[in-house]
């Protein structure tokens, strides 16, 4: 309903959005994703390196060619690489994995804007985020 307030706002299809990540979904968030169109790839835990083979059909879209706009929550990392908030869970993904994986975005995808979320400096120092987050940047943007 919130949308609907801001003029020449257009929302996409719930077709073309990806979500990578979100293994950590209430009960009513979960209903959800399974009742929209929305893709969700479900990422390997901790260790895995490389985004698997079934990364990269994920990413299969007709809108990998149009703008693409990429939500990082760094909160999808597993806070024994990072804790970046209150709601970091064990499970989540590698610096490394996510590196890699943005890495393939920006090859697959025309990307026009980057949100980055979720980072409170009480969970790690700037000095220690900080160089985390520029490396992921640069494997998407470079």
């Amino acid at each position: 309903e919130l949308t609907k307030t801001i003029p020449g706002f257009a929302p996409r299809e719930e077709r073309n959005v990806l979500l990578v990540g979100g293994r950590d979904l209430d009960v009513k968030e979960r209903a959800r994703l399974r009742t929209s169109q929305v893709r969700h790839y479900l990422p390997p835990a901790l260790g895995a390196f490389d985004p698997d083979a079934g990364f990269e059909p994920a990413l299969t879209s007709p809108a990998t060619q149009r703008p693409t706009y990429v939500h990082l929550d760094l909160d999808v990392l597993d806070p024994s690489e990072l804790a970046v908030n209150r709601f970091s869970v064990h499970g989540g993904v590698s610096i490394g994995w996510l590196e890699s994986a943005l890495r393939r975005v920006r090859e697959r995808c025309a990307i026009a804007a980057v949100g980055v979320s979720a980072y409170d400096p009480t969970y790690s120092a700037p000095s220690i985020a900080a160089p985390i987050v520029n490396r992921l940047l640069r494997a998407l943007l470079a």
